[in-house]
């Protein structure tokens, strides 16, 4: 019998080739390619090739015949089993028998899913065959027999055929003596056995193959909600950290204001306090990154077309990326409205393009993309935040240094950062992560070492695209007060001294409580004469700022409400009417205490 394409029986030995723990990483890396991807299956990726060895060694020593299992292209996988010297080395030892030996190869080679292929080799009337292993439609091996001699030839006819390809009689003799000899019948049956042994080969290579993927694929999905169970946690620690650090600010911005409303400060105090205050703004930046991480910074939601944003983004770009980094901008065909804030995601797109900059300190192509898809209700999601529906989808994509797998675990971690000590905060990726979860959608990444990195952004479309009223900002400037009674509610004693300090020196009369029940106490004696309830919204005690404006409000309804917090607007807010409150973000300052108040205070229009 010969081998299935040049050159491969006998003057070809299938070698032990990689090391056995390469072979390992080459299985693991095939078995976990996408499930429609076969292309780089091998017959070694589904199964012990030793083990294949020995079944087949066992297969050639109990039928006699010879055996090897072969690549599509004719490569050995399997060590030749039973080889006779008449094929091996009297045979192919001539240019012609050689030649007659490809032949037959090549068309026992080919892919037979119906059955065996049996037929009379060219080189001297031996009988070989081959069946075919497959994964699904993946043709992946051969499994090839013969080198028996037909006794239905004589010998007389096989001397002849030495002659026609120039090998020696003698010695083609003496090999011929040592050849198996078998009748057609039984060679046939032998082939039948072979073929159920290639199908029930098949039918594991599939099942394992299916097995491995669907592990494969459990195990990513697994990893990943691991991975967003602990982001969310993380987001929890952030947003408390982030809660306490506020009010510690709040305290700090007010007194500053105080302070620098004196006019018999020395040019140096004015000076450190003007320092301090650039610090506590720095500290209240970063403050805002880690509600953004939490998904609790505010939300001033409007509509937003995606294509002018990048077109008002692009100057910026331009200023941000340098000369060395080509910037391609891809707007959709048609415009693509989001509900959002404008500001946050901008600074998502922002934070994207300056993490892409610094993946290439040499240069590079950026390339942004915007467009809209709609995710089918049936069939898999690779996300799992991924869901059915009509989104927005930013692309950002760079050439540049890419990540390993081990980085991509941790690069929405707040704090999380590949650069040197005091080249970043770790705040970048985080707070994309932060703003495009509070904007219900998610975010995909793709990325390998020397190949650049993919974030795709997903945000829902707008039901409705017409744009709305830009909403009014509270103004820095306020008149003072006129005598007004303000509940100020406030569990942090910094923040409630200074803050009832600042009121009463605008003109108003305060009444400080700590939390909800001592609030409601002050209400029970002085409901008639109070304006205004100024509240802090997560306190002790039971009852927070929303349950004690709505039980205000349920017995006066009249009354105005401001709403103080470092959480988002809409949680606020809930269930409270907003026509009578006002939201006012920590870590405020005495500007923006001033424009609430008075806002609050005014007649509605």
């Amino acid at each position: 019998m010969n081998c299935a394409s040049p050159g491969l029986w006998g003057c070809r030995r299938a070698t032990a080739g990689t090391t056995r723990n390469t072979r390992l990483v080459r299985r693991v890396g095939v078995l976990t390619d996408p499930e429609q991807d076969t292309a780089n299956l091998e017959l070694g990726d589904l199964f012990d090739l030793e083990e294949i060895q020995r079944i087949q060694d066992a297969f050639a020593a109990a039928t006699g015949v010879a055996s090897i299992i072969t690549a599509p292209d004719g490569t050995p996988i399997t060590r030749p089993s039973n080889f006779c010297r008449l094929c091996e080395q009297v045979i192919r030892g001539t240019d012609k028998g050689r030649c007659n030996c490809y032949r037959s190869d090549a068309v026992l080679g080919r892919h037979h899913p119906e059955g065996p292929v049996i037929q009379l080799c060219l080189s001297g009337g031996l009988w070989d065959a081959g069946t075919s292993l497959s994964a699904g439609d993946r043709h992946i091996a051969n499994w090839l027999i013969g080198q028996v001699r037909d006794e239905a030839v004589d010998e007389a006819a096989m001397l002849a055929y030495a002659r026609e390809i120039g090998a020696d009689e003698a010695e083609f003799s003496s090999a011929l003596a040592e050849v198996t000899r078998m009748p057609r019948a039984q060679f046939e049956k032998i082939c039948g056995a072979l073929y159920l042994i290639g199908n029930q080969m098949s039918r594991l290579a599939l099942r394992n193959l299916q097995q491995a993927r669907f592990i494969t694929e459990r195990q990513r999905l697994e990893e990943q909600l691991r991975q967003a169970q602990k982001l969310e946690a993380v987001g929890q620690l952030a947003g408390g950290v982030a809660h306490d650090f506020n009010n510690i600010l709040t305290a700090q911005f007010m007194h500053l204001a105080l302070l620098q409303d004196r006019t018999d400060l020395p040019p140096d105090v004015v000076e450190a306090l003007g320092a301090l205050q650039t610090g506590a703004r720095m500290a209240a930046d970063l403050t805002r990154q880690l509600l953004a991480f939490s998904r609790r910074q505010i939300l001033q939601i409007q509509p937003i077309e995606l294509n002018d944003l990048l077109a008002n983004l692009l100057k910026l770009f331009r200023r941000v990326l340098g000369e060395h980094i080509e910037l391609q901008i891809v707007p959709a065909p048609a415009p693509v409205w989001i509900q959002g804030d404008g500001g946050m995601v901008e600074q998502v797109v922002i934070n994207l393009v300056v993490n892409a900059r610094d993946a290439m300190p040499r240069g590079g192509i950026l390339r942004l993309v915007c467009d809209t898809v709609e995710l089918p209700a049936s069939g898999r999601l690779e996300h799992p935040e991924a869901r059915a529906g009509a989104f927005a989808q930013l692309t950002v994509s760079d050439s540049g240094c890419g990540m390993a797998p081990e980085t991509m675990q941790h690069i929405f971690e707040p704090f999380f950062t590949t650069k040197a000590v005091g080249a970043g905060t770790g705040l970048g990726l985080a707070t994309v992560y932060g703003i495009v979860k509070q904007h219900q959608g998610w975010v995909e990444v793709a990325s390998r070492p020397s190949t650049g990195t993919i974030f795709r952004v997903y945000l829902p479309l707008a039901e409705e695209a017409a744009p709305s009223e830009p909403s009014s900002t509270l103004s820095a400037v306020a008149d003072p007060g006129a005598g007004q009674l303000i509940l100020a509610v406030e569990d942090e004693e910094p923040v409630r001294k200074v803050l009832a300090a600042f009121l009463r020196r605008q003109g108003y009369r305060v009444l400080e409580a700590v939390d909800g029940k001592e609030a409601l106490a002050l209400w029970a004696q002085h409901h008639e004469e109070i304006r205004l309830l100024f509240t802090d919204m997560v306190m002790p005690g039971g009852i927070d700022g929303r349950e004690l404006a709505e039980r205000l409000l349920s017995e006066v309804p009249a009354l105005r409400v401001v709403l103080a917090s470092g959480y988002s607007q809409e949680l606020a807010q809930q269930g409270l009417p907003a026509a009578r409150c006002t939201f006012l973000a920590k870590p405020y300052d005495k500007a923006g205490v001033a424009a609430a108040v008075r806002a609050a205070l005014e007649p509605a229009g």
